[in-house]
């Protein structure tokens, strides 16, 4: 932990845009979790810090922000696609949980054959009999009934990917809400305003502009004003209110 919050840390410093910020937290920042993940459960303490330090560096210090939960939605759900840190933990340590059972010599293999923890079951019948210092074994076996069958004519990434899938899906589904935009204009079209977002041939920071003015998050002197961190709400280029609005349609200086 100290290690990611120290990378962290030093990219922190970077002129990186949203999209390279997230680029960065997939390929990089997290490269160790994926690695250690696959052996160790993570425990929800450094979960909780991993998305702190994820949030701190996405954001770099702005004043307005959406939730991590945000980003985390598909882009046309009005997020990112930032990798969901729990499911995707939990996703590569049942696919390695599943190799280590497919080898009869093991004996990983010998357990998770005697609790049935692979073979997928409506009422896992074992479940009471794993040891509570391997609830993570628990976990795997109440999922497994809900994932496909392990597909050997596919890629392992495939494979990963449909478990992170399937396990996303369950958590959203516990407590999935509306995003703030949505509840705010219930009667815009918002699954294609982000379609258009990020379809369109722009480079991305031009996007992560763009997707700050969807989830009305820029600082304009309105927002500061009203919170009484600027002395005026007027544009810095006319005498009109610096609103979003003006900013991108009226004020051809702001642009």
């Amino acid at each position: 932990m100290d290690r990611i919050r120290a990378q962290a840390r030093d990219a922190y410093v970077r002129e990186l845009s949203l999209d390279r910020r997230i680029q960065y937290v997939h390929d990089f920042l997290l490269a160790k979790v994926w690695y250690v993940a696959q052996i160790f459960p993570p425990p929800d303490e450094c979960i909780r810090m991993l998305n702190t330090y994820i949030s701190w560096f996405l954001w770099k210090g702005v004043i307005f922000r959406v939730p991590l939960s945000t980003v985390e939605r598909r882009k046309d759900e009005g997020g990112w696609d930032l990798i969901h840190l729990k499911p995707k933990c939990l996703a590569l340590l049942q696919h390695r949980t599943w190799q280590q059972s497919q080898n009869p010599e093991t004996f990983s293999a010998a357990w998770l054959n005697r609790w049935c923890i692979i073979d997928q079951h409506p009422n896992p019948p074992h479940r009471v009999g794993i040891p509570v210092a391997l609830d993570y074994l628990r976990r795997i076996h109440i999922e497994y009934a809900y994932v496909t069958p392990h597909d050997p004519t596919a890629t392992q990434r495939t494979n990963k990917r449909r478990l992170y899938t399937t396990i996303h899906t369950m958590m959203r589904e516990t407590g999935n809400q509306d995003i703030r935009i949505l509840r705010q204009r219930p009667d815009t079209h918002w699954k294609a305003v982000c379609g258009n977002l990020h379809n369109a041939p722009v480079p991305g920071r031009y996007k992560s502009e763009w997707f700050k003015v969807i989830h009305d998050i820029l600082p304009t002197q309105d927002r500061l004003h009203k919170i009484r961190l600027s002395p005026t709400n007027k544009c810095r280029n006319c005498p009109e209110p610096d609103t979003i609005a003006h900013r991108i349609i009226t004020c051809g200086n702001a642009r």
